[in-house]
């Protein structure tokens, strides 16, 4: 994010495979858009900088957002339903 030229707004105390960390958090939006008929926004929302380099992730979806939906996942399919 930094390197978006987007500042931190907050910072947070978390739990990861190294150990606890304090991370930083910047200000965003995520949007599932044309999934059907279906448009889903979640703003304001905090995302959490980790670093996920030799990861095979652009991002996590924290159950602060998953909160207010209902997931699926279909292993067998490899399909992702998401839902309100």
């Amino acid at each position: 994010m930094e390197g978006l030229g987007i500042p931190p707004v907050g910072m947070i105390q978390a739990g990861t495979a190294d150990g606890k960390q304090t991370l930083n958090q910047y200000p965003a939006r995520l949007s599932f858009i044309n999934i059907g008929e279906l448009s889903l926004s979640f703003e304001p929302i905090r995302a959490t900088g980790a670093d996920l380099s030799g990861q095979p992730y652009i991002a996590l979806i924290g159950r602060d957002v998953l909160t207010g939906v209902i997931l699926v996942y279909n292993g067998s399919l490899g399909v992702v339903n998401i839902g309100y």
